[in-house]
């Protein structure tokens, strides 16, 4: 019995083919594998006569010499090719009772924080292992459960010993049986969730269904190849948008909204796959803008938006005549006969892209449209660019366009990704986390607004200072070396030569102190208490900044205990 289909490698196999109602068909070569179609070479076009030309068969089935078998479903006969659009290794019926996924590299994210303690030779354990999940899912079409659940195995090969464990994700039906399209459709649709979350694209690896006499059995179809990666590199959980720790508790509230999106099949499949798009520009700019447009569209419309196109002014001479009237109208029948007036003359439109794009991002997080910084430049040239590609016009594009087009695509992305978060229940204060972490790739493609997002999150290491003291430290040679300055007793800050050229002496000095570093006895003979430290520290005078790491701060008032943002480094 085949116990493991790898989704990467291919298979082939001389099998004798039959079906249940035609009987024998014949011998041929089974080939599937490695993204490639599912199909039945027979070696004498004669022999599958039986099969006619174009037309669907449900179910064919193959055996080979060592009696193992595979049930073929949804097949088509070309000349003496049968392509099939699954295969599962067994002889098995269109009903399951649960599907098992495993996807490339999600296992190093999902227990990230999982590792090994003990000593070889004696005891080893998991420590902090990974907290699995369970979550129902019912919608109008469906009820089913959920499961992740760790696998592991011990190998040797020679004195060596591999450990390997990953994840596995188990769906269960509640109410009916699968069939083998929800093989598929419940692959991808956890794929495509799990990837917009971690913002990288996650292939199948492999597939077991279980059917009623509780055996299980592997599956394949032809599906995207696996985006590779450096996989010496053991920091792939540092490179997802989101941590699976920030998911821990809230994983039934955000299947539940992810089922029940009306985003989910118009956006967020789209959105899924357009991660792994890597072809020419304009089609990932078409792309990408043509996602953005259809989901301001349904926003728009899900949310109230009418544009209409008022009537002529006749109206308002309407409005005055009735007022002239004798004996004169109430208010209120005047109102009722102006809105019907308005409603037969005025016409209705649709609102056009513009339109809709600006009303959902007034309806956006205020905070997050300014750390996306999508300008209103960047998406009129953009849309210009999406409409002259549709229409097959000629661009005209500068060298600064061609620079700027990577990074407003990855903006849109980003900003398409973080209304996923949204819609499937996640805080703007989640995702505005998520931006912290600046492995991640599509976060830095996308250039975001730093500052901003720096000032939303930790508004204590912003520290404004006035013109005077700003162009006084603008001029200051190897400033960031000794950043320092006094407070007074109202708050205010002064730059402070003499603390930073001693400050910049120490750093200079080749025979200066290694090791733990205290900055206020090592560097400045100060009280502890005198002296606050800031790292990531911004000073500012109007739209100007300086960053800061460290930002050192001398006071008499602050008290040791204080505890804020403070200090000991290992690099002063």
């Amino acid at each position: 019995m085949i116990d493991d289909i790898d989704f990467s490698k291919k298979y082939e196999y001389n099998v004798d083919v039959y079906h249940d109602d035609l009987g024998e068909l014949g011998n041929a070569t089974l080939s599937f594998g490695a993204g490639n179609l599912v199909h039945l070479h027979f070696k004498n076009w004669l022999s599958c006569r039986a099969l006619e030309d174009e037309k669907t068969h449900r179910i064919v089935k193959a055996k080979t010499s060592n009696n193992e078998f595979f049930t073929l479903f949804d097949c088509v006969l070309s000349h003496s090719t049968l392509y099939a659009n699954y295969v599962i290794a067994g002889d098995v019926t269109d009903e399951f009772k649960c599907i098992e996924i495993r996807y490339s590299n999600i296992s190093e994210w999902f227990m990230s924080d999982q590792g090994l303690k003990g000593e070889i030779g004696k005891t080893l354990k998991w420590v902090n292992t990974t907290q699995q999940f369970f979550v129902s899912v019912k919608t109008n079409e469906e009820e089913f459960s959920l499961t992740s659940k760790s696998m592991n195995s011990i190998t040797q090969s020679g004195e060596n010993y591999s450990i390997n464990e990953h994840i596995l994700f188990s769906f269960e039906r509640l109410d009916a049986r699968f069939a083998v399209q929800d093989v598929k459709d419940k692959a991808y649709e956890l794929s495509n969730f799990l990837s917009i979350l971690i913002a990288y694209p996650l292939s199948i690896v492999s597939i077991q269904v279980e059917c009623e006499n509780e055996r299980t059995h592997c599956a394949y179809f032809p599906t995207f190849k696996k985006v590779e990666r450096d996989e010496s590199k053991n920091n792939f959980w540092l490179e997802c948008l989101i941590s699976k720790s920030e998911l821990d508790g809230k994983w039934q509230a955000i299947f539940e909204n992810y089922y029940k999106s009306v985003y989910r099949k118009i956006s967020w499949f789209r959105l899924a796959g357009m991660q792994r798009y890597e072809g020419f520009w304009e089609y990932k700019t078409l792309g990408y803008v043509t996602l953005l447009d259809k989901y301001v569209t349904e926003f728009s419309k899900a949310n109230g938006l009418k544009t209409t196109i008022p009537g002529n002014g006749n109206i308002k001479k309407l409005g005055t005549e009735l007022t002239k009237i004798k004996p004169s109208i109430n208010d209120n029948l005047h109102n009722r006969i102006m809105k019907i007036a308005d409603s037969i003359f005025s016409k209705k439109r649709e609102p056009n892209f513009i339109e809709k794009y600006e009303f959902t991002m007034n309806a956006t997080n205020s905070d997050i449209v300014k750390i996306i910084n999508l300008s209103a430049a960047d998406f009129k040239r953009i849309k210009d660019l999406r409409d002259a590609i549709a229409h097959g016009h000629a661009l005209e594009m500068t060298d600064n366009d061609y620079d700027r087009m990577p990074v407003i695509v990855a903006k849109i992305a980003l900003l398409l990704t973080y209304w996923a978060f949204i819609d499937f229940g996640l805080k703007s204060d989640d995702f505005m986390n998520c931006l912290t972490r600046n492995h991640n790739q599509l976060r830095r493609r996308a250039d975001p607004d730093l500052v901003h997002l720096a000032r939303i999150r930790n508004p204590e290491k912003f520290f404004m200072i006035s013109q005077e003291e700003f162009e006084k430290i603008s001029r200051v040679r190897n400033f960031l070396l000794g950043a320092c300055f006094t407070e007074d007793a109202q708050g205010a800050l002064q730059y402070s030569e003499q603390h930073a050229e001693t400050c910049q002496k120490w750093w200079k000095n080749s025979s200066k102190k290694t090791g733990r570093i205290y900055a206020h006895k090592d560097i400045f003979s100060v009280k502890k208490k005198q002296l606050k430290i800031v790292y990531d520290a911004y000073v500012e005078c109007g739209d100007k900044q300086l960053v800061c790491s460290p930002l050192y701060i001398f006071t008499d008032s602050i008290s040791s205990s204080s505890g804020d943002i403070l200090a000991q480094s290992n690099s002063g």
